[in-house]
Order: structure tokens, then C-alpha cells, then sequence
């Protein structure tokens, strides 16, 4: 594959990538946080083409190296005997939220009876040792992909019992322990119901006895001045509002990505969940700074919550098609700090990282308003050293852009068909939104395409959602997929049936990418990846292969045709030459013919290859039904080729 040139695209050094990996056994380390595709790297310059002057070629240290690979071996539950103590229990161990002790376990149950009314009685709380399984699955898999839990101060004994149940739900599927996970999702549920409701009576009660026995002035004066000498009863209030509100999260993604029977489920949650967010008056913003690492870490909880919400309400107007509950104009706030700091093990090394980085990033406001601004100020911005945005923050901001799609797409006048195109106007401006997104990508410092890196996946599902966004952009595949039937054969049958594309130079960038998607698991392997590093990689990468391989086979159908008018362009001609080697690279035999023939074996193989990334047992059922649609799918179009 390395001596086909692929057409140089602005977005191919970050984008693009073909890695070379340092040989660690089951670890995909990149040659650099900048790479190259085949084309540009030193030795496949295509003929007349320049090889990039910022090329980075530099390989990681083994330091570097070996952190992702211990990084993914030590967080494994620590069962300790009964009655273990930490040696230090106010030092932030990795590994010490694992722990949980039988007085932790005890305290649950305690809280549990409190709640009879409302859980079945047969439920048992499992022992601690399986909790520890469950909670070491959770941190172990799950929470790097959405980071709104702060590791370091995090203590078992000091959280809900809702929380608690909740992220053992969670961890129970990354453990294969459906079952338990399905009861353990049932009980929080239960619970943050419950506690919601009570919460709220409390409220009812508390304002109608104002309402009838309006207190005195003084009274009113002495109770305000007895909250500010008690601070505490402010913040526990705070942090059970916030803890309410990451169980809720917690549910909402467990009913997304999970069996059908909890889509109404996943609809119901995200509603509550933007309704805590609005109601919630401890969650409100404050702009202000925090010098001591407490207060910091309420306020960066809160902006995380509000953010990690975001992106999963957005997951749903892609997933479903729905309209959004959150719009981005209405996150006022600054952006998430950088992961380094957000997983500083204790106030010193906190201390540490925040005299290095920019204490303050742009607002979410500011930076969205931002990438419209064009390249060139943006350059300026670079240049004046003006802090970039997080790996979390990225991913909020390409959230933002495919929201922003998605409304252009659907406030339109009732003649116009949902597969026309956007107009040159609005297509000109997205790219360089996308454009600049993606310089401000490469200038994280924490932006990697490893999904082991030690800092968090994010930035590397953040690409996959950018060539959504992409795909997105010219073509409108939201009301096209039929993923709420949870129907392979239904979703299948929707793809087949979806409009055809036309050619342009902008659908060809956009099958590059595609292209460029599929050829990372293919120079890796995809039998290995399916197997090993799907388990990685967040679902988001999953819904992205299913619009990759919809719009690639499109195009393929577009550009094989017999005598295709206009002829190709040398850009078309290169891509699919590209891709037929994709497809050579696997244990698929070519099959030489007709031009034709040639055409639609390429489109039914490369639906084909996605959906083997995707046809092992998946830890959600999402993953897994994806996978089954594409092999329908592809099934369909190999009808087709045998009628023709």
C-alpha cells in the first residue's frame, strides 16, 4: 500500500495516518502525535509532490511507551484481606479507588433499606471482591473515554449509593457480567429516581411553608449569615446535586449503547438529565478561579459533567436523529482543563502541572466562535502563544460542529429534498471550521492517534468524529440510517435504499478520509484490532465506520461505472487504486474482470472489511448491531452485482 500516493489533503499529517508502531507486544504506539500517510512519508514521495516541511517523524521514548502499556496492566482491582488499611490513607494512590472494604459494602446496604419501597427485595449487593472487579472494569476501560470523575480524590465510602451501584453497572459489562450489570443498572436507576423525588417533595414542603408562614426579617438574615459560617451545608448540598447528575450520566449512556429495550429508556433519561442540568441552581457557573486544589476540583467536576452531557445529548441527534436538547450556545463556560491536571495525583503535583499550563483556557464560547474566524487568525492566535483547547474540550467543540450540521440540514425549506447539498457558502465556512479545528488538534500537546496513550483516548475518538463531521457535511445520513429499530436487516435495507451520490471534489476528500479510516485497522491488522483494541475504543468509532462505509461504497459506485462521464479525475483515479490495494491487503482474493465487476467486488469488500471490525462479542450490543447491519448490507449490494 505504501507505494500508492494518495492525494495530498490539508488535514493528511494528523488525519491520515498510516503509523509505524514500536514493536510492544498488544501496544499501538504512533511514530508521533503528527503522522504521515504513506504519500508523505520520506522514501514515498509521489512524483512532482514536496514532502511536508513539519513533517514529525520522531518516535516515542520507551519511557513513553511503557506508562501506556502499564498503564492498561495495573489498574486491576486490588482485593485486599479484610480489615487492609492503606499505609497512608490521604495520599492519592493509583489503584486506591479500587479498594473497597467490607465497611464500604455495608454502608450501601445500610443506605439500601432506606430505599425498600422502590428496589426488589431479592436484590443482593454483590460481595466486595466483585465490586472491586466492577469498579476496576469501570476505571479500567470506561472512564477515560468520558473523564468526569475525579480519580484521585475519589472515594468509595463517600459516594451515593445510586453513584456507587451505577459505576459497578457499567464496570459489570467491561467484566462480560451482563446479567449483574442488568440488575445493577435496574437498582440506580430505581434509586436516583427515588432520590430525585424526595429531593424535589423536600423543595414543595420547604417553599410552601414560606409561602404560609413567612419568617421574619431577622430570621431570613440569621439564616443567610448561619450558611456563610457553615460553609459544609452548601457543599454537601453541591456534591450530592453532582453526584445525582453523574449517576443520571452514567444511565443515560448505559441506555444508549445497550440492548433495544432501553432505547425509550435512553430517551426518558436524557430528558431528566437535561433537566437536572437546568434546575440544579449548586451547578451554576461561576467564573472565578480557584487557587486550592479543592474548590478547583468542584469547579472542573462541574464544567466536565456539563460538557461530557453535552457531547452524550449530541451522541443522541447522531444516533437517533433527534433534535438537540443542548445547543452549544448554551454552554457558558470555560473550557476543560488539560487531562495532566485533571489526573494530578495529589495538590503539589497539581501545583505543579498548573504553573506549566494555562490556568485559564477560552471560553466554550469564544473558542466555537473561533473556528469560523478563518486560518490566518488563526495562525495569529498561535503565534501570540494564546492557550489551545483541551483533549476534552476538542472533543466538545467537534460535538459543536456536527450539531451545528445537523441544524443547517434541518432548518430548510419543505421544497428542498433532505439529500441536497448545503449551499458553497456554508460548505466553505464548515471546512474552515474543520480546518481549524484540526490546527488547533495538532497543537495539543496531549493529541495522539494511540488510544492507549496515557492521556486518555479522547483526542483520537475526537479524529473519528471529525471525519463524521466530514461525511456529515456532504451527506445527510441522519434520517437515513434507521439505527432506532435496532433492526439489522431494517438498517441494512434503509443504507441500500439511500439516495446515490454525485462527485465532486469535496465527496472525493470526503471518501479519503474514509478511506484513510479503514486502512489504520487494515495495515494492523483487522482480526487482531477486532479482537484486541475495538475493546479500547470508544462506540463513537463504531457509528463513524457505519457513515464511513455507507459513503465509501457510494462513491465506489459513482467513480467504477462503465465510461463515467466526466471521466475521473487523477485525484478519483488514485483513490481507487488506494483502495483496491486495501482490499489486496486482506486474505480476500482481487478478482480481476471488468471494470464493472471490478467496481461492485470494491464496494462489498470494503463494507465487508468494516463490518469484521465489528463482529466479535462487543461489551454493548451497539457495537455489535452495527456490525451485523454492515454484513446485511453488504449482502444486499452482492444481490445486486448477481442481478446485473
Amino acid at each position: 500500500m505504501d507505494s500508492v500516493s494518495v492525494p495530498t489533503h490539508p488535514f493528511s499529517p494528523t488525519y491520515q495516518p498510516v503509523p509505524l508502531l514500536l514493536q510492544v507486544p498488544g501496544l499501538f504506539v504512533p511514530c508521533s502525535e503528527g503522522n504521515l500517510p504513506p504519500s508523505s512519508l520520506p522514501g514515498n514521495e509521489a512524483p512532482g509532490e514536496p514532502v511536508p516541511k513539519n513533517s514529525a517523524t520522531a518516535m516515542p521514548t520507551t519511557e513513553d511507551a511503557n506508562y501506556s502499556f502499564s498503564q492498561a496492566v495495573s489498574q486491576l482491582p486490588l482485593l485486599h484481606p479484610e480489615g487492609y488499611k492503606p499505609a497512608d490513607s490521604t495520599s492519592h494512590l493509583k489503584g486506591l479507588h479500587l479498594h473497597i472494604s467490607a465497611d464500604c459494602r455495608q454502608r450501601i446496604i445500610n443506605e439500601l433499606e432506606d430505599f425498600s419501597n422502590c428496589i426488589d427485595g431479592k436484590f443482593t449487593l454483590p460481595s466486595r471482591h466483585v465490586l472491586a472487579r466492577f469498579f476496576g472494569g469501570y476505571f479500567s476501560s470506561f472512564h477515560d473515554h468520558f473523564p468526569f470523575l475525579h480519580v484521585p480524590s475519589l472515594r468509595p465510602e463517600n459516594i451515593t449509593a445510586e453513584l456507587f451501584i451505577a459505576i459497578a453497572a457499567v464496570g459489570a459489562r467491561y467484566t462480560h457480567e451482563l446479567s449483574i450489570s442488568i440488575d445493577l443498572f435496574h437498582v440506580a436507576k430505581a434509586l436516583v429516581l427515588e432520590r430525585i423525588r424526595r429531593r424535589k417533595a423536600t423543595r414543595r414542603i420547604a417553599a410552601d411553608g414560606k409561602r404560609f408562614q413567612p419568617p421574619p426579617a431577622s430570621s431570613m438574615q440569621l439564616e443567610e449569615s448561619s450558611r456563610r459560617r457553615d460553609p459544609s451545608l452548601l457543599r454537601d448540598r453541591q456534591q450530592n446535586a453532582i453526584q445525582t447528575l453523574e449517576t443520571v450520566l452514567l444511565l443515560v449512556a448505559i441506555t444508549t449503547w445497550s440492548e433495544p429495550g432501553s432505547a425509550l429508556d435512553a430517551l426518558s433519561m436524557r430528558s431528566m438529565l437535561d433537566c437536572l442540568i437546568r434546575e440544579e441552581e449548586e451547578l451554576r457557573m461561576h467564573q472565578e478561579l480557584y487557587d486550592d486544589w479543592e474548590s478547583w476540583i468542584r469547579h472542573e467536576n462541574i464544567k466536565r459533567i456539563l460538557f461530557v452531557a453535552f457531547c452524550f445529548l449530541n451522541m443522541h441527534t447522531i444516533v437517533f436523529d433527534l433534535p438537540p436538547l443542548m445547543w452549544a450556545n448554551e454552554l457558558n463556560a470555560d473550557l476543560p482543563s488539560c487531562e495532566k491536571e485533571w489526573k494530578a495525583q495529589s495538590e503539589e503535583e497539581w501545583e505543579f502541572i498548573r504553573k506549566s499550563v494555562a490556568q485559564t483556557g477560552p471560553s466554550f464560547r469564544d473558542a466555537f466562535r473561533g473556528l469560523f474566524c478563518g486560518i490566518t487568525e488563526t495562525h495569529e492566535r498561535l503565534k501570540m502563544n494564546q492557550p489551545s483547547f483541551s483533549s476534552l474540550g476538542g472533543c466538545a467543540l467537534i460535538h459543536a460542529l456536527i450539531q451545528q450540521i445537523w441544524l443547517v440540514r434541518n432548518v430548510r425549506l419543505p421544497l428542498q429534498r433532505p439529500e441536497d447539498r448545503l449551499s458553497a457558502d456554508q460548505m466553505s465556512a464548515f471546512e474552515n471550521a474543520l480546518r481549524t479545528w484540526a490546527i488547533h488538534w495538532e497543537q495539543n500537546q496531549e493529541s495522539s492517534m494511540d488510544p492507549l496513550s496515557p492521556h486518555g483516548p479522547i483526542a483520537f475518538t475526537s479524529t473519528a468524529l471529525m471525519r463524521l463531521a466530514y461525511i456529515r457535511l456532504n451527506m445527510n445520513l441522519g434520517p437515513i440510517r434507521y439505527l432506532s429499530s435496532w433492526n439489522p436487516r431494517l438498517i441494512a435495507e434503509s443504507l441500500h435504499a439511500s439516495p446515490s451520490i454525485q462527485r465532486s471534489e469535496r465527496m472525493t476528500q470526503a471518501a479519503l478520509h474514509c478511506a484513510h479510516a479503514l486502512s489504520i485497522p487494515v495495515k494492523l491488522g483487522l482480526s487482531y484490532i477486532a479482537e484486541t483494541q475495538v475493546r479500547f475504543w470508544s462506540n463513537q468509532h463504531a457509528l463513524c465506520s457505519l457513515e464511513c462505509a455507507l459513503l465509501l461504497s457510494k462513491w465506489l459506485d459513482c467513480v467504477t461505472v462503465k465510461g463515467p462521464s466526466p471521466p475521473l479525475t487523477q485525484a478519483e483515479t488514485r483513490l481507487l487504486e488506494f483502495v483496491a490495494q486495501l482490499v489486496a491487503e486482506t486474505e480476500y482474493r482481487v478478482v480481476s474482470g471488468k471494470t464493472n465487476e471490478r467496481s461492485v467486488f470494491l464496494s462489498v469488500q470494503t463494507v465487508r472489511l468494516w463490518a469484521r471490525l465489528y463482529q466479535s462479542k462487543s461489551v454493548w450490543e451497539v457495537v455489535t448491531l452495527i456490525g451485523a447491519s454492515l454484513n446485511v448490507y453488504a449482502d444486499l449490494l452482492e444481490q445486486d452485482y448477481l442481478l446485473t
